[in-house]
């Protein structure tokens, strides 16, 4: 199986097995078996347990080659050969705090330190500076390395009739198929109004959340909120 790394920008396999049993077909990672049968037993089936390769190449499945693994392990490894961002290096960096128009209120030397004084989410603070969010606790953040310009405590709230009809992302995610843009399928169609002939109904167990209808388009009811926080 291919899979891809953004961090690495390439593309990295997992080599599994598809094993048939009484009519039915699982799905099984050579590895793992490897492990198993010829280095230690373990539970197969504990996703808590991963199995590694020392030289780091995934198709040298040697039983020598193979070390298990927990998760947090796993990733510590990932991050010091490099295979992964370290992202809490990103709640290192220093910070200042801004009112929506612009007032430096204060500055501090980590996003977890603001997080700590200020009782905000740290990740929120951070997706402000990414400008993946407007606010955070009500306020702008920027890095301290960062002198922010006048544009950018300028918000223009989305018009309920915008022509961005298109789900980019999950058109993305499904690899970018032919389609008219102006007229995706449902599926992917972001329009605000119902579609024409379409129904609504409530999705078992989350009555009071969310509405899917008979076009296989899915509606959150509730959660949204800008009290506090803006999103692009």
């Amino acid at each position: 199986m291919q899979f891809y790394n953004k961090h690495l920008e390439g593309n990295f396999y997992n080599i599994t097995c598809l094993l048939s049993s009484e009519g039915k077909r699982f799905r099984k990672s050579v590895p793992r078996l490897v492990y198993y049968h010829f280095v230690e037993k373990f539970e197969l089936n504990d996703r808590k347990t991963l199995i590694s390769f020392k030289d780091n190449n995934r198709f040298h499945l040697h039983a020598e080659n193979l070390e298990r693994l927990s998760v947090s392990e796993e990733l510590f490894k990932r991050v010091q050969t490099n295979r992964v961002k370290n992202s809490r290096s990103d709640y290192n960096q220093s910070v200042n705090q801004y009112t929506t128009e612009g007032n430096l209120l204060s500055t501090f030397d980590s996003i977890d330190s603001a997080s700590d004084s200020l009782g905000i989410v740290n990740r929120h603070i951070l997706a402000v500076i990414k400008k993946e969010r407007l606010t955070a606790g009500g306020f702008r953040w920027f890095l301290k390395s960062y002198i922010p310009k006048k544009e950018d405590f300028i918000f223009s709230p989305q018009v309920e009739n915008s022509t961005r009809l298109l789900n980019r992302s999950l058109w993305e995610k499904l690899g970018g198929p032919s389609i008219d843009e102006t007229n995706p399928p449902a599926c992917m169609n972001l329009s605000l109004k119902d579609l024409p002939g379409e129904r609504w109904k409530p999705i078992p167990g989350f009555e009071d959340c969310y509405i899917i209808s008979n076009m296989g388009r899915i509606k959150r009811l509730a959660g949204w909120t800008t009290i506090g926080r803006k999103l692009f």
